[in-house]
């Protein structure tokens, strides 16, 4: 399980002794950002209630955004695994990836 926070040198001590936490993220004993665009699209995924499936970690694939619907707005990869379009959602620092069903016609391409 992984918590998201936003940390600041003074709060870092906080976040550090806080119980249940065992490590942060980072290189070395230095915290490491998260894009703010892939903690938005974990929030619009957490708020559409949508069945997710964890997946292995992907780096490549057609970069997409949702159209309509409740993942409207939502950035992932697209995958096309036999007769279905899934969509990944990635946070590239913790090399960590959920899956959701999706329709190929509510994406529109995306570039980076």
């Amino acid at each position: 399980t992984y918590l998201f926070c936003q940390m600041n040198s003074a709060n870092t001590a906080t976040v550090y002794s806080t119980p249940g936490v065992r490590r942060v993220v980072g290189l070395g004993a230095k915290p490491s950002s998260i894009p703010d665009h892939e903690i938005e699209s974990l929030q619009i995924l957490v708020r559409s209630r949508a069945e997710t499936v964890p997946v292995s970690y992907m780096s490549s694939g057609q970069k997409v955004q949702v159209l309509d619907g409740p993942l409207a707005g939502l950035k992932g990869i697209v995958v096309r695994p036999a007769n279905h379009h899934r969509l990944i959602v990635s946070v590239n620092l913790i090399m960590r990836s959920v899956m959701v069903d999706i329709s190929a016609s509510s994406v529109v391409a995306v570039s980076g």
